[in-house]
């Protein structure tokens, strides 16, 4: 009996004790809130037809500069951004930087997207940026805009951007820094397929025009999501150029605003680029005509795309692609018109992935009037064993006697003038596509 009595107390003993823990709980939360944490508060509602989306992620290197009272300029290499700080603009030295970031847009990105820092920066005048667009599109000018997302997401016009058409920029006075684009908020995007065509594919395109949505007077207005445009003023499609090959054929849309591309049933020779044209009837008192245009690429049977330190290009079968295959390895040569090659061996044609190492190495020789040559095989200006960049080779397919692959990795920058000495490893990724030796 008495055992009974002291587990009876012992459990309204601990009955107490929990009682106890949550009336202090609720208390401390109490006390919280009392001192100004507040929960969080609930989402805003979304403003109607405002285009709102998360910000991008970083992805290039940090530019960075600190600049004074006296004012500077900080530029991006081999690129056209600038940033100029005019004197006075800040009482004190800042460190700003630039880094492109992921274009989270969906529709509409005419150059990459940069994120300026400091955002807290609290400017004394108006600071001037200029950025790069791609031409590619021809814009329509006065539907070309400068562009800043802020910090709920949403994406706001800057008002009245200068458009430089000769060196291709858009240059705005602001006072704060944030994610920044230039948008053509009228373009020819697709929608159905790719822009990189085989042989007999199609791809669908659609004319994409975004509007402005006002706001209040002391905010910058907001980018809109896209909306169908008028087929009304729209005048004809038409592929630019004059060759007399076969360049595929172009169907119009019942709407207008829409046209499917059909390639060749044949590869071209060599890989080839066409400039599809939307041309509209006049959409202001400024400009007669308005056009957007977009381009199409043709692949030939071998070629291959490389990208380093952020300059693209391409070379293509006509410019000669060598590969030759041996017992234990497989050499490729891809040589462009300007002199450009790249360069691989790999064990065999498997398909699959193959690290970087002896028996897995790429190099590519680039020529923009200095030649620069870039490898994943180095060694540290004395040659006292080769070493290896961390990369990959991977065969992806092999469909109808050809070899599609990529190759992505570190190559490092062979000193000028030395024998043995490479810098700095740059970020190097390839595309390509050979016929199976």
């Amino acid at each position: 009996m008495m055992m009974m009595m002291i587990i009876k107390h012992n459990m309204m003993t601990k009955k107490k004790l929990i009682c106890m823990l949550l009336i202090a709980c609720t208390a401390l939360q109490a006390c919280k809130k009392k001192n100004g944490d507040q929960p969080d508060a609930p989402d805003e509602p979304t403003i109607p037809g405002a285009i709102r989306v998360e910000h991008g992620e970083p992805i290039g290197e940090v530019t960075a500069k600190t600049i004074g009272p006296n004012g500077g300029e900080l530029t991006i290499p081999n690129t056209t951004f600038k940033l100029t700080v005019p004197a006075g603009a800040v009482d004190r030295d800042v460190n700003f930087s630039v880094q492109q970031v992921n274009n989270t847009l969906p529709n509409g990105a005419a150059s990459p997207v940069y994120r300026l820092l400091p955002e807290d920066v609290q400017f004394k005048k108006d600071v001037e940026i200029s950025l790069p667009y791609d031409d590619a599109s021809n814009m329509v000018q006065s539907l070309v805009s400068l562009t800043y997302q802020d910090k709920k997401g949403y994406w706001r016009v800057v008002k009245n951007p200068v458009v430089n058409r000769n060196n291709y920029t858009v240059t705005a006075k602001i006072r704060h820094f944030s994610d920044w684009v230039v948008v053509s908020r009228l373009s020819v995007v697709v929608v159905d397929g790719h822009s990189d065509l085989e042989k007999s594919e199609s791809t669908e395109l659609q004319l994409s025009f975004m509007p402005i949505i006002e706001e209040h007077a002391d905010l910058d207005d907001l980018l809109g999501r896209v909306v169908k445009f008028d087929g009304s003023k729209v005048k004809e499609w038409r592929m630019l150029g004059t060759s007399t090959e076969d360049r595929g054929t172009l169907t119009i849309g019942s709407d207008r605003t829409s046209a499917t591309y059909k390639a060749p049933s044949t590869y071209p020779e060599r890989m080839t680029s066409h400039s599809i044209e939307v041309v509209l009837h006049p959409l202001d008192e400024i400009e007669k005509e308005h056009t957007a245009r977009t381009r199409i690429t043709l692949l030939s049977e071998e070629y291959s795309y490389t990208s380093i330190e952020g300059q693209s290009g391409r070379i293509d079968g006509n410019a000669g692609v060598e590969v030759y295959s041996g017992s234990s390895s497989t050499y490729a040569n891809f040589r462009g018109h300007s002199g450009s090659r790249l360069h691989f061996e790999i064990p065999d044609q498997s398909l699959g992935t193959k690290p970087f190492g002896d028996n897995v190495r790429a190099s590519f020789f680039y020529s923009d009037g200095n030649s620069d040559y870039y490898s994943s095989a180095y060694t540290e200006c004395v040659p006292a064993g080769e070493q290896h960049t961390s990369g990959v080779i991977v065969l992806l397919e092999e469909k109808n006697g050809l070899i599609t692959g990529a190759l992505k990795g570190d190559l490092k920058q062979k000193i000028r003038s030395t024998p043995y000495c490479y810098g700095k490893a740059e970020k190097f990724y390839a595309k390509f596509r050979f016929k199976k030796r």
